[in-house]
Parts: structure tokens; C-alpha cells; sequence
């Protein structure tokens, strides 16, 4: 019977893989060291291997099934899909490499130029190339890829060395980040450079592919282990209040709108709202780490993880922004002594339960997250409540702010290695603040910049302390008070609000910009349907890089096309000095023990 010729329509036939896209991944990935470092991993897994098989008394591991495609060229191949609006199924996968790869792509990879087996020779050849990486950097070997009872999946987890588990993890989080970092410097370096390290965390649900979960009430006591789970077991339900997990007490409600799957957290590049309202054009606004948990658990790890691995890939430190998930909730030697030991300032707003006056330190009232003068009147101490409770208007309390101001202690000397700060009173110095009858002010002839309508400071609310009676006072971040709530910025002031409310909103749109349903998708379950922890992790991260090249691109045409239409200069960014950085060397976190492995309780 002779073949039926198709017409072209019906052939399906698409074009090549960008050979272009492919070899400029190709350079990012081997200036970064994947190959490498992957490499590193097999030699590692297969060293402990046969160690294990000598101490039982067998011999090593000789040959094996051959390799025909590198993991780390499947990577490339699925990289370059996404770049190009593509996804990344496996099965797409395979037919690019089976039909549409370029004879110079491969022969880099070192296939023969003419196709030899069918695609679903190529299918299963992808799916183990994804599974070794899986094998990699899932925690738990052997969970994905059906349904089974939770007796089972906890066998397995408490079978699983939980310093392998937890090295694993750690193996996935760096890959996924150094994916993310490729597309960071597609961006060209004058861009890159205006960007002096300030990031915002937050945190976002992606649902896993299927139509059911796991059981909810998993770390409920008396769980029933004979019930099924979820293939993703690693996965739980996503809350939008709270923590966004399930507390262990099962006190929670059940919410119609939670999701079963991880809960992915984003460190995006940010800056301060400027004079124009708008936040810096002079860099776009990526994704520049991630990690991903189950909901709920380990918020501030998480952050610290972020953070930790921005400065593991030499990046900058600047300001860290959040909302109350991350900073001031979690715990001091959790994240806010790891963040300030990379060189990091916390940005963040203040719980209710939290406001107002919270301590006498050397004299010193601890308010709102400053440090002022115990003399400040007693009027001004609770307006952040009573704003709060809407018994102030914006207005009025912007002016209580303001008056406030002249009350804050003077930062002297910033945070050194071991965290230690230095104050003086407001009242010293050549160019005080206010007056107090304490400190009486030297004569105009002795002091000339003394303005003598600065506001008095009242006596007798509080009890004077080391503040009032040394030229200086030293504070450090051993006091967790002071570690969890401490700021730069004057709480709700202008300049507050402009280094809060700049990065939330360059966070919020970039989660918007990879989870949009037309190029990126993020949110698509469907197009992440490889089963288990590590293979999630890695997807994750390739949609979220080939979002960062895309944002990238958008960047640079707008610019040049603002730049016609403007006649300015589109290669010399304005520059901002990059912030030093500092250490508390005792909090530096390891990025090498991740704080959370799936399997293990939430503890509430």
C-alpha cells in the first residue's frame, strides 16, 4: 500500500530548535559549572554506592545501562523550548531532540545526524535522564510516580538518612538557583550593576498536576496511615491566611479556595519608590533565587536560604523587604542574625500585637521598631495603635510621625561584624535635634548651629539611662527584641514607605509576570507533570529563568524603542554605590543543610 502523503497543515511539522538560544545556554551553563558540578553529584552517589555494597560484602557496581543523552544536554534542550515560548513535557522534549535539533546541536551533544530510533525510544531515554537528576536531588528515592498509603510513605522517610535527604535537597536548591542565576546574566553588566542587591521575599502557591490531594489533617495526631496519598507526597495544602499550612492542632477551618501543592518562595531584584513615584527603570525587576517547600513550612529557613544563596553566587547585599511571614515572625537566630550576618537590612511592616512601646533599652524607648529618646513625650508612644484602630486619620498620623522624628536616637556608627551599633542622644552634637534639660546645650558662641525652637524633651515618663549620661551607647543584636524589630528607617515615615512599598510591588509583579497564563505559565500545573520533589524543583526553576529572559527581552526593547523616541543615552544606566557588606560570622546560614526536607512534621 503506498504511503499517504499528508498536506503540510496536518504535518505538524514545527522548525528547528533556536540553535542560537541553545548555544548561548550552553556558555551560561558551562560558565556557572552545571556540568560540572553535576558530574561532581554522580561521582559522589556512585562513590557512596559501592562503598555501601563493599561493607555488605559485595562487589562494586561494574558497567551499566549506556548513557545516550546527558542530563545536562536535556536540560539545554528543555531550557531552550521554554525561551522559546515552548514547554517542557517530556514529551515535547523527546520530539525536539528526535525531529527538530539542528546537525550542529547534534553533534554537540554527540548524537548521530540522521535520527535512528523511534520517539518513544527518545521518550523513555529523556524520562531517565530526568529521573538520574531526580535521583539527584529528590530527599526521598523511590515516593513519586503513584498513589500510595501513608504507612508507606512514612516507612520510606524514616528508612532515608536524614543527612542524605537533607544533602540532596541542598543539591537541588543550588542547581535550580544557578538556572535562575544563567538568566541573570543574560542581562547585559551596565544593567546588572545598577542593581545594588535590595530584594523582596514572598512566597506563592503552585498547585501539583492531578485532580486530588493527600488527605488533609496529615500532621493531625492519629492520622489514619491506611489512607491514600498523593502521588506529589511531598506536596500539601496551601492556606491564604496564617502561615499558609496546616497547623498540627487542626484548628484551622477548612478554606474552599486552598490548593494542594508547594509553596514556591521568590528573592526579587527591587528598589525604593523614587521622587517620580515609580520605582528605578534602570534594571528590571527578576526573580533572582528560589526555593520551594511545602506549605506552610519553614518560612524564615526559606528566606535565609534565598539570601544565602544571592551571596553564593557573589551578588550584592542591599535591603531585604517581606511581609510579616518572613520578617519580624520568624525566630532572631532563624532569620533576621542570618540576614544581617550576609550584610542584609530588613524592611518590613509590624504586626499590631507588636506596636508601640516595647522595652527601655539603656534609656532608650524601643517603639515601632526605633529606638528614640526617653524624653519623647508620652502622647506620641502609641500612634501606630491608634492607627491601627482607624482612630487617627493617614493624615494626622503622618504628622504624629513627624513630630516623633526629632526623638530618634542618632545611628552613630552601623552594625560591625558582630553586630554591634553605636547611639548617641539626640540632643549632642553640633546639629541637634531637640533640647533637653538634662544634657543643657552649651552656650550659641560654643555651639552656633544650635536652633534654640527645637522641641523640649519632658522628664519624668521615663527613667534616664546610659543614653542621657555617655556620649554613646553600644546595642547589639543579642536581645531578640531588638534583633526581630529593629530598623533602619524611621516605622511608617516617608522613607519608610518608599523602601517598603517599592519592592512589594516589584515583588507582586514579578510573581504576576511568571504565573501569567499566555508565555510563562508557572501556574499551569499541566505543564509540570514530572512526578516527585527534585523533578518539580528543576521545572520550577527553568520557567522561571526562561521568565527572567523574557522579561529581559521586553526590558531592553522598551528601552531602546523609549530611547528613540526620547533621543537618551540607553547604555550608561545611572549607577548606584553598592552597598558593603557586613557579618555576624556566628549566623552565617549553610547552604548545605537545608532547614526543611519533605517528611518531616510541622511543628505549630
Amino acid at each position: 500500500m503506498a504511503e499517504v502523503e499528508f498536506p503540510a497543515i496536518l504535518k505538524g511539522r514545527k522548525p528547528d530548535l533556536d540553535e542560537g538560544v541553545f548555544y548561548e545556554l550552553a556558555r551560561l551553563y558551562k560558565q556557572l559549572g552545571i556540568r560540572d558540578l553535576v558530574g561532581e553529584w554522580f561521582a559522589e552517589d556512585a562513590a557512596a554506592r559501592d562503598a555501601a555494597r563493599v561493607e555488605r560484602g559485595l562487589k562494586p557496581v561494574q558497567g551499566g545501562r549506556r548513557v545516550v543523552l546527558d542530563p545536562v544536554d536535556v536540560l539545554l534542550v528543555a531550557h531552550t523550548l521554554l525561551v522559546g515560548e515552548e514547554n517542557a513535557l517530556i514529551t515535547t522534549i523527546s520530539k525536539a531532540i528526535a525531529k527538530r535539533l539542528p546537525v550542529a546541536v547534534r553533534r554537540y551533544m554527540k548524537l548521530p545526524e540522521q535520527e535512528p530510533v523511534r520517539d518513544t525510544s527518545r521518550y523513555m531515554q529523556v524520562q531517565r535522564s530526568f529521573q538520574r537528576l531526580s535521583n539527584l536531588t529528590s530527599p526521598f528515592l523511590g515516593l513519586s510516580g503513584h498513589r500510595r498509603p501513608a504507612q508507606e510513605y512514612f516507612d520510606i522517610v524514616d528508612a532515608t538518612n536524614p543527612e542524605e535527604a537533607q544533602r540532596r535537597v541542598a543539591r537541588g536548591l543550588r542547581l535550580s538557583n544557578l538556572l535562575i542565576e544563567a538568566s541573570l546574566r543574560v542581562l547585559p553588566e551596565q544593567y546588572r550593576a545598577a542593581w545594588d542587591g535590595t530584594v523582596c521575599i514572598d512566597a506563592t502557591a503552585l498547585r501539583v498536576y492531578g485532580k486530588r490531594g493527600s488527605p488533609r489533617g496529615l500532621n493531625k495526631p492519629g492520622f489514619d496511615r491506611d489512607l491514600t496519598l498523593s502521588p506529589e507526597s511531598w506536596a500539601y495544602w496551601y492556606y491564604r491566611d496564617g502561615d499558609h499550612g496546616e497547623p498540627s492542632d487542626g484548628k484551622r477551618p477548612m478554606d474552599p479556595q486552598s490548593k494542594f501543592g508547594g509553596e514556591a518562595h521568590f528573592a526579587v531584584q527591587a528598589g525604593p519608590v523614587l521622587a517620580n513615584g515609580r520605582t528605578s527603570e534602570d534594571f528590571p525587576k527578576l526573580v533572582a533565587s528560589m526555593t520551594l517547600n511545602a506549605p506552610g513550612y519553614s518560612p524564615g529557613e526559606a528566606a535565609a536560604t534565598l539570601l544565602a544563596s544571592l551571596a553564593d553566587r557573589g551578588h550584592p547585599a542591599g535591603e531585604v523587604v517581606s511581609d510579616r511571614l518572613y520578617f519580624p515572625m520568624a525566630k532572631p537566630d532563624v532569620l533576621q542574625r542570618p540576614a544581617r550576618a550576609l550584610g542584609y537590612e530588613p524592611v518590613h511592616s509590624i504586626p499590631r500585637a507588636q506596636l508601640g512601646l516595647r522595652g527601655n533599652y539603656k534609656g532608650m524607648l524601643f517603639i515601632d521598631g526605633n529606638l528614640y529618646s526617653p524624653g519623647m513625650p508620652k502622647h506620641l508612644y502609641d500612634i501606630s495603635i491608634r492607627h491601627a484602630k482607624r482612630e487617627i486619620s493617614d493624615a494626622e498620623y503622618q504628622a504624629l510621625i513627624a513630630k516623633r522624628t526629632p526623638y530618634l536616637v542618632k545611628l552613630k556608627q552601623s552594625a560591625d561584624e558582630h553586630g554591634r551599633m553605636r547611639f548617641s542622644c539626640p540632643a549632642l552634637g553640633k546639629y541637634p535635634s531637640v533640647r533637653c534639660p538634662i544634657r543643657e546645650l552649651a552656650k550659641t558662641s560654643a555651639a552656633p548651629n544650635v536652633r534654640w525652637n527645637l522641641p523640649i524633651t519632658q522628664t519624668g515618663d521615663q527613667p534616664a539611662g546610659a543614653i542621657c549620661e555617655q556620649a554613646s551607647v553600644t546595642i547589639d543584636f543579642a536581645d531578640d527584641d531588638i534583633a526581630r524589630y529593629w530598623q533602619k528607617y524611621q516605622y511608617m515615615s516617608p522613607e519608610w514607605i518608599a523602601h517598603y512599598n517599592g519592592p512589594r510591588n516589584c515583588v507582586e509583579g514579578a510573581n504576576g509576570h511568571v504565573k501569567e497564563d499566555i508565555y510563562n505559565r508557572l501556574d499551569q500545573p499541566g505543564l509540570r507533570r514530572m512526578r516527585g520533589y527534585g523533578k518539580q524543583l528543576i521545572a520550577i526553576a527553568l520557567m522561571v529563568s526562561a521568565a527572567n529572559i523574557r522579561a529581559v527581552r521586553n526590558y531592553l526593547e522598551k528601552r531602546a524603542a523609549r530611547a528613540v523616541e526620547q533621543a537618551i543615552d540607553i547604555t550608561q544606566p545611572a549607577r548606584r554605590a553598592r552597598r558593603l557588606n557586613s557579618s555576624l560570622q556566628d549566623h552565617l546560614p549553610d547552604l548545605d543543610k537545608p532547614a526543611w526536607t519533605p517528611g518531616r512534621p510541622k511543628v505549630s
